[in-house]
């Protein structure tokens, strides 16, 4: 397999697990959005934050694997706010969540690894010298 062969599989496993992860922000979403008046106002602004973020993912997923050049940069932005919002959702525990108090910093450190090797693979995928 060529080595452009191998850059245009992973923009394309890389765009598939963006969407996949803008998806979920929009059904975490959509699922608290009836029961938002019960929730303080910091978690009503994490959670559109959330849901602005996840709109990002999805759409630099979309262009990833169309092969869009603004991908790279929307992606990788995208994923940094998201591991940034995770410490205050998941960390802080300022948002609801189901994960057990004593997992939260590990699956956000757990988090900001897969973000931060995503956002480098992507911009070597892409050609930069990241």
């Amino acid at each position: 397999m060529s080595a452009d062969a191998r850059r245009s599989l992973f923009r394309a496993l890389a765009g598939v697990l963006l969407v996949v992860e803008g998806l979920s922000s929009a059904f975490r979403f959509a699922r608290f959005v009836s029961i938002a008046a019960i929730y303080p106002p910091v978690a009503i602004a994490l959670l559109v934050g959330r849901a602005l973020v996840g709109a990002a993912l999805l759409t630099s997923g979309v262009w990833l694997v169309q092969g869009r050049p603004a991908a790279t940069v929307l992606a990788r932005a995208a994923l940094l706010a998201s591991a940034s919002l995770a410490v205050a959702e998941i960390g802080w525990a300022l948002a609801p969540t189901s994960i057990f108090p004593a997992y939260r910093w590990p699956v956000v450190a757990l988090y900001w690894l897969y973000a931060v090797s995503m956002a480098v693979w992507i911009g070597r995928a892409a050609g930069e010298r990241s």
